[in-house]
């Protein structure tokens, strides 16, 4: 199994259809925003990773199931090797029927999506899920998955803080930043922030602690692990090629030609005109477009917050050799 872990508008769509498109792996987008696990705290604490691990393995157990067409419909669609010409053909139009009746039913459609994998086939597919409301919950699903491998994927705040308030502007995102529930966390507490403190903040400010939040606590608690793979967007953006080919390997799959197409094909995406949940964009104008988006102040304050959180030191290096 491969799960694939972010914060909201981390460039993680972008990087699960690069696994995606490998003819082996059956993906499941977002199954946890579906399927609910109410007994698996949403943030636990290092002892509760380690009480709720078997719950934790049930449940990635019951979300590699989950074929409703938020999940099983992700687009665009890869041929795959454990389905066959015909049955590949049929899979895509079922994918494509069903989209196009969810904008007509206005996403009301629960009817589950065949895998059509084919029995007696060259192998079982491998199954990788995405997801942005379970990063905090890495340490759990390390334990109870240890043969899965648990990829981190890291966005620069900026970034993060930019998306955001584009998706607040474009009324696809809500403004709340949960400042009480933040300043409860013992990741705030450590960075030497209090409740009065998150209160005083500005908005940007205030989601660049959710983002060093959500990651210190990923990262915190899983960097230890055998399994933890962190893999910085920014730095995927600029070496595509050689850092999915890296990817792969550390994944056990080999390279394929289907990967090479999507991603040449992102690379010759010409900018301009994206939607705001796009998947095929071109990654050198995705990485940085954010510090044309916030002024320098602003930006200055999103760092001054981020920065006291350990992932982000871990990460500088990275962003300023690249910025």
């Amino acid at each position: 199994m491969i799960i694939m872990l972010g914060s909201p508008r981390s460039g993680t769509s972008w990087i699960a259809k690069i696994v995606d498109s490998h003819p082996d792996v059956l993906y499941r987008h977002e199954p946890d925003s579906l399927v609910r696990c109410p007994g698996l705290p949403f943030m636990p604490t290092k002892a509760q990773g380690e009480e709720f691990a078997d719950l934790a393995g049930r449940y990635l157990d019951g979300l590699a199931k989950v074929r409703m067409p938020k999940s099983a419909c992700s687009i665009p669609t890869f041929p795959k090797s454990f389905r066959g010409g015909m049955a590949n053909s049929i899979h895509d139009a079922l994918v494509y029927g069903v989209k196009s009746s969810q904008v007509m039913l206005r996403n009301r459609l629960r009817l589950g999506v065949p895998d059509l994998v084919t029995r007696g086939g060259p192998g079982r597919p491998r199954i990788a899920i995405k997801s942005v409301d379970s990063l905090g919950r890495a340490y759990a699903f390390s334990l109870a998955k240890p043969q899965a491998k648990i990829i981190h994927i890291i966005r620069h705040p900026g970034g993060y803080v930019a998306s955001r308030k584009r998706g607040l502007e474009l009324k696809k995102l809500g403004a709340a930043t949960f400042i009480e529930e933040m300043a409860e966390m013992e990741e705030t507490k450590a960075m030497g922030w209090t409740e009065y403190d998150l209160q005083k903040m500005a908005f940007e400010e205030q989601l660049a602690l959710h983002w060093a939040v959500l990651n210190e606590r990923a990262y915190g608690q899983t960097a230890g692990q055998p399994n933890y793979l962190p893999l910085v967007y920014e730095d995927m953006c600029l070496n595509s090629q050689d850092l999915s080919r890296k990817l792969f390997a550390d994944l056990g799959l080999a390279w394929s030609d289907e990967t090479e197409t999507f991603l040449n094909a992102c690379l010759r995406k010409e900018s301009g005109g994206e939607r705001y949940y796009q998947v095929v964009r071109n990654p050198l104008d995705s990485a940085f477009k954010w510090k044309s988006e916030l002024d320098g102040p602003t930006i200055d304050r999103v760092i001054a917050v981020a920065s006291r959180s350990s992932i982000y030191q871990k990460c500088a290096a990275i962003w300023d050799q690249e910025s």
